[in-house]
């Protein structure tokens, strides 16, 4: 299957199909083909987590350059070496994600977005080295990062609803979590 028809293959996806109809196609692509697309499509996928396990066994654990555009690849260069990163969750559900952003309050949203609704709405704090990030994904401005390595979490702050995503309190940790 070239770059054209995995293009062609996915365009009329939904945002809960397209990822498994990538992963449909992984083999039957040029891994550098496979890699641009879902470089490109990931912010338009809304089940990553639920397809967690066959992205662990694909996606890289390093730096992917196909997976970012320019502008995305050169963020992240000029990025430091250890990274704060954020996680918008439902406690005990999807705290140790893929998706992690480097934006406090757009990651802070995430558990209130009509298509999530966290019943126990939670923002995980942790730190992560630049080296395990797969990728920048910043075509929705939320600085997301794409990240296959473990993530040391410092700390879980319970959110309001009510206070639109404000931090209510702080549940210390020192546990290490995969994403």
């Amino acid at each position: 299957m070239t770059l054209e028809q995995l293009r062609e293959y996915i365009q009329y996806s939904n945002s809960y199909t397209r990822l498994l109809d990538m992963l449909n196609c992984y083999e039957d692509c040029a891994a550098a083909d496979w890699l641009r697309v879902i470089g490109e499509e990931w912010q338009s996928c809304d089940n990553i987590g639920f397809h967690k396990a066959a992205l662990l066994g694909i996606l890289p654990r390093s730096t992917e350059p196909l997976m970012m555009t320019h502008e995305e690849m050169a963020e992240l260069d000029a990025l430091p070496d250890m990274l704060m990163v954020y996680r918008g969750a439902d406690r005990g559900v999807n705290e140790c994600g893929l998706s992690w952003s480097l934006d406090r309050e757009v990651a802070a949203q995430f558990p209130f977005l009509g298509r999530y609704q966290a019943s126990n709405p939670v923002l995980v704090v942790g730190h992560v080295s630049k080296r395990h990030v797969v990728a920048l994904k910043n075509g929705r401005e939320e600085r997301e990062l794409i990240i296959m390595a473990v993530v040391s979490i410092e700390c879980v702050h319970a959110l309001d609803k009510a206070e639109g995503g404000a931090t209510v309190s702080v549940v210390p940790s020192t546990r290490t979590d995969a994403s």
